[in-house]
């Protein structure tokens, strides 16, 4: 069985890791690679494409609303899944918007 391939951005070191270890638990997820912000997170899916992406919206420079547009853009098959302490509709309607 393939495994699911996951990259994880998110500019809190702490988040990250968090999230790593929690997923490093499933057997079938591979982490090809964590970035803190969205520069490193092209980056890393340019070489070698995820599955998944899991991002944290509220970050600095780029936002993961933009990371997910520039991502469905240039990799369409990635699935993007967003991570928030925002409770605004006006974030989710954003990240829905962007893919």
């Amino acid at each position: 069985m393939s495994k699911i391939k996951v990259v994880i951005v998110d500019d809190h070191p702490m988040v990250l890791e968090g999230m790593r270890s929690m997923l490093l638990q499933i057997s079938f997820v591979e982490i090809t690679g964590t970035a803190p912000n969205a520069y490193e997170a092209i980056e890393k899916i340019k070489t070698e494409i995820p599955d998944i992406v899991i991002t944290d919206i509220n970050m600095p420079e780029i936002s993961g609303i933009e990371l997910t547009g520039k991502i469905k853009t240039e990799f369409p098959g990635v699935k993007v899944i967003a991570m928030s302490t925002f409770k605004e509709r006006s974030y989710i309607s954003q990240m829905i918007q962007s893919g």
